[in-house]
């Protein structure tokens, strides 16, 4: 269950709905749809979004199938066209006949950019 802080429903859903994309992308390992949710003066923690890219791009060679569930997630839209969501999520992974379950709690920034939201830092 989402909770959401701040602003219009429109807003809330618009942040769900790019949240939402980045686990259907993972799932597809749809590499261009998950370069699409990232903005592109994206850094965090000394990784652009190319680096981002890089790195789920080898995860998505690596395994053969991936699935991302997230749950307990909180979302504030703030003022001037920006997000925060916290939430957790479960992925797993399967490679050489055994899936690989990682859960872990992270928190996302997010910037609208014209009429679309971005993910700029977080990932």
């Amino acid at each position: 269950m989402a909770m959401f802080v701040g602003c219009s429903a429109n807003e809330h859903e618009a942040v769900e709905q790019v949240l939402n994309q980045r686990s259907q992308a993972m799932h597809e390992k749809n590499i261009q749809h998950y370069a699409a949710l990232i903005a592109n003066d994206y850094i965090a923690l000394g990784r652009d979004k190319n680096k981002v890219v890089d790195d789920v791009q080898h995860l998505f060679q690596t395994f053969d199938k991936i699935e991302m569930v997230t749950h307990d997630r909180t979302v504030r839209v703030l003022p001037h066209g920006h997000a925060e969501c916290e939430q957790s999520y479960t992925l797993k992974a399967y490679a050489d006949g055994q899936w690989r379950v990682m859960t872990r709690r992270e928190q996302l920034m997010l910037q609208k950019k014209g009429d679309v939201w971005k993910v700029t830092a977080g990932l």
